[in-house]
């Protein structure tokens, strides 16, 4: 029975370490004649990279990359196999469960593969391939080394310059998953490095990206739409070359917004521009047309950003975005002209809208500073968190307006005119009014807010060193007088804090009529100078 046992001992065969089976395998890649065997052996790795990724890059990377040299420029079922397996060895896993150990050791392989440029070389070589798998799996590899280590994959891509053709004929494949990937690739490739830029800008990138954006639908275009923008906005950061490069192309910018490329100065805006129907996809969208065409400060864009920002029905970021982008360009904004406003229909969440009648920009903007959008019916309410970034946006260009004594000194002069005059929309009624009413008690944040604004946006007509000139805005602003705001304006009476409660109405307003006949109206600033005073009782 013993002997037996022995025998059936001997007879077994012995079980081979994984490290045993790797270093037959990596053995019988490099060094196998049949093309068969070597195809057989790389598949087996492509299995064993998944559960001993320390052990096949340790002992079968070199292995793999004379593979990457050979077998892989000719036949596609091993590129597919051969990427697939070192894009296992590379990719950092970034789930919880991934430790430090292994995010080291995917590094190591990384700069292993990346110590020779001749594989990275190989590696957008193997683009020109017609088989999905293979131009698929370069790009996620090539995704995962630049994620890894951006700065060496640049360095190798600027000593080939010739691949740049390579990676701007990705982007226009029809396939999706295609050209997702290589607009990751390209927006990886192109992020800091001017010279990458240069080279992409000049060998028809911008035409290609903007072909793509065309033939997705513009801005109604999704995420396809959205990678394309966000690949030219990273062409035009900090580089002067691609943005002069840029200025010939900068008419097809506007139609993406529906607006003209080129228009009259007192031709009305196209209502398809004004009122559109948005989504958040499509805000995104715009959102990166909008900082192109900042980063681009072409005057002709300036008309673009002012309307997009008082009149369409464009959401409050893109607004406040919009606006913001007027400081930078030396030409002062049209904010006199006139244009057509549009407010939603109460109740109706913004599905329908009213044409209200021309105003300046002006008008409009301070408007949107005092009450929100839309003289404060808009969807949200006047202190919602968008909101009250766009009214601060909107105070911040007023005060950035008005130091052109030109544009404070106009607004100051509709407020010296007689009550009757002085329009209660018009941008001098709406900061005359403001500054004079007083809020009722109890006090509301958004009357609180309303009269902050005001006091702010009237101390923006005080620009610059004193001047003494009775045309000064200064010297305007003694001469306004104290009228009273009209019916149905925002706030209330005051009177005088007392032990007895205050007057009725018919009392209060014959005190008021024998006060104005004894005495002279005051001007404005003795009645805030009253008012400072009644609010330290």
């Amino acid at each position: 029975m013993d002997f037996l046992i022995a025998l059936r001992g001997q007879t077994e065969p012995t079980q081979q370490s994984p490290n045993e089976t790797i270093t037959k395998l990596a053995d019988r890649l490099a060094q196998s004649t049949q093309l068969e065997d070597r195809r057989a052996a790389l598949l087996s790795l492509r299995g064993l990279s998944k559960d001993y990724r320390a052990e096949v890059g340790s002992i079968a990377l070199n292995s793999l990359l004379l593979v990457l040299d050979g077998d892989a420029q000719v036949d596609p079922e091993v590129a597919k196999a051969l990427l697939q397996t070192l894009n296992t060895l590379c990719e950092v896993d970034g789930s919880l469960d991934g430790t430090a150990e292994q995010r080291d050791m995917a590094l190591k392989n990384t700069d292993l593969l990346l110590k020779d440029p001749k594989y990275t070389q190989k590696l957008f070589g193997l683009l020109n391939d017609t088989s999905f798998y293979t131009r698929y799996g370069a790009l996620q590899l090539l995704n995962t080394l630049v994620s890894n280590r951006r700065s060496v994959v640049q360095a190798h891509f600027v000593n080939a310059p010739e691949y740049s053709q390579t990676v701007t004929s990705v982007l226009e494949e029809k396939r999706d998953m295609i050209r997702n990937e290589g607009l990751q690739l390209f927006q990886a490739l192109v992020a800091q490095n001017t010279d990458i830029q240069t080279v992409f800008a000049f060998g028809g990138a911008f035409e290609s990206l903007l072909r793509i954006i065309a033939q997705e639908g513009g801005v109604e275009g999704g995420l396809a739409s959205y990678g394309c923008l966000l690949a030219i906005e990273g062409l035009l950061k900090y580089n002067s070359s691609t943005q002069t490069y840029f200025r010939q192309l900068l008419p097809s910018l506007p139609p993406l917004l529906l607006f003209p490329p080129s228009i009259a100065p007192d031709q009305e805006s196209p209502q398809e521009f004004t009122l559109q129907y948005w989504d958040e996809m499509k805000a995104q969208n715009v959102g990166l047309v909008v900082s192109i065409i900042g980063i681009m400060k072409a005057p002709e864009h300036i008309r673009l950003l002012t309307e997009l920002g008082i009149v369409t029905n464009a959401p409050s970021q893109i607004k406040a975005q919009s606006l913001r982008l007027l400081s930078g360009y030396n030409q002062t904004p049209p904010f006199f002209q006139t244009v057509i406003p549009y407010v939603p229909v109460p109740e109706s969440n913004g599905d329908e809208w009213d044409r209200l009648e021309p105003r300046r920009g002006i008008d409009l903007l301070v408007s949107t500073a005092l009450d929100g959008e839309y003289g404060g019916i808009g969807v949200m309410t006047p202190t919602a968190r968008d909101t009250m970034g766009l009214r601060g946006t909107a105070l911040t260009v007023v005060d950035d307006f008005l130091k052109d004594e030109e544009a404070a000194t106009d607004l100051l002069n509709g407020m010296i005119q007689s009550p009757e005059s002085i329009s209660p929309a018009s941008a001098s009624g709406l900061l005359l009014y403001g500054i004079q009413t007083l809020p009722t008690s109890p006090l509301s944040s958004t009357v609180a807010t309303r009269l902050q604004f005001a006091c702010l946006l009237f101390s923006s007509l005080f620009h610059g060193p004193p001047n003494h000139s009775s045309t000064s805005p200064k010297a305007i602003a003694r001469a306004i007088g104290g009228s009273s705001p009209p019916q149905g304006n925002s706030g209330g009476s005051f009177f005088v804090p007392a032990d007895n409660p205050a007057p009725s109405a018919p009392t209060a307003t014959l005190k008021a009529a024998e006060e104005d006949e004894e005495d002279p109206p005051s001007s404005l600033l003795q009645l805030l100078t009253e008012h400072l005073s009644l609010s330290m009782l």
